[in-house]
């Protein structure tokens, strides 16, 4: 009578299996979660964010309606290097706006500014990095 050996690899297959299981839902959350909260949604949101911290800041955008998730938030700005450069003050963002646009304009700023043409008033908004832009350049794009 001939004994069976036991596989080593169906265990492992197993493991891994799981393992890349749990991987690929966290990615896929994750990427779900950085996404603009409606992407018709030009509506600006005046959002008082005071200097209490990144974990703060996370948690009254997601109160604001702009992210889906602070965790998601947190990651993607230390990820990105610029965890401990949020600016304090009144910022105008959008649900339209996905996580990275809106780490950008929350240590950039963004900038109203008001132009009369023809006796008629216009609004220009300078958002995140057209900021620097409009500022070497404050002739283009007009």
């Amino acid at each position: 009578m001939r004994k069976k050996k036991k596989s080593v690899a169906t265990p492992v297959l197993l493991i891994l299996s799981i393992v890349g299981f749990i991987y690929c839902s966290i990615m896929f959350y994750f990427n779900w979660a950085i996404t603009p909260i409606d992407n018709t949604d030009k509506t600006l949101i005046t959002v008082d964010l005071e200097s209490g911290g990144l974990k703060s800041i996370a948690k009254d955008l997601e109160e604001a309606g702009l992210i889906r998730d602070n965790l998601s938030f947190i990651l993607r700005a230390q990820l990105s290097g610029t965890a401990g450069k949020v600016n304090s003050g009144t910022f105008y963002l959008s649900k339209d706006m996905d996580v990275d646009k809106i780490i950008v304009d929350t240590f950039v700023g963004s900038v109203l500014s008001y132009i009369k043409f023809d006796g008629e008033e216009y609004e220009i908004k300078f958002e995140g990095l057209d900021c620097l832009i409009g500022s070497y350049y404050p002739n283009e794009g007009l």
